[in-house]
């Protein structure tokens, strides 16, 4: 917009479109009970529950730069933070896998690490998305 100044509107808006939020099936008894987790999936998501929002990522993604309606690394690690956790409900879960295995999804990324090279916080954003690309095939696959 100006020197200095950069116009974030379409990062928030591909942040938003993934639902960067927590939805558990069922909530604590307790007004002052918290959810449990496993130290082992704490493991798991700790790395992308560090990102800052800088939108580096996006900037260094050449997908991104061709391609307006891709969600792009952050807004997919975002998907990655809350699917993978272990207290996200089911249905959720299988609702936002489905959003990143649209058409400018996981599917778009061509795995070229940039965005995973320029994160400030060092977070495996490319690892994220070739794993949401695993869950995605598996919730595909139906054996009867």
């Amino acid at each position: 917009m100006k020197d200095l100044v950069v116009d974030m509107e379409h990062f928030y808006d591909q942040m938003h479109a993934v639902g960067p939020f927590f939805d558990p099936d069922e909530l604590p008894d307790g007004e002052l009970d918290e959810q449990k987790q496993r130290p082992e999936n704490r493991e798991k998501i700790k790395l992308s529950t560090r990102c800052i929002w800088c939108g580096a990522c996006m900037s260094s993604c050449n997908i991104a730069a061709s391609d307006n309606k891709y969600l792009g690394p952050a807004a997919i690690n975002k998907a990655y933070r809350f699917a993978m956790d272990e207290r996200e409900g089911e249905n959720r879960k299988e609702e936002r896998l489905r959003i990143v295995e649209q058409e400018h999804g996981v599917w778009r990324c061509q795995t070229q690490f940039s965005c995973t090279e320029v994160c400030p916080k060092d977070i495996p954003l490319t690892e994220h998305i070739q794993e949401l690309k695993r869950e995605a095939v598996k919730s595909n696959l139906k054996f009867w």
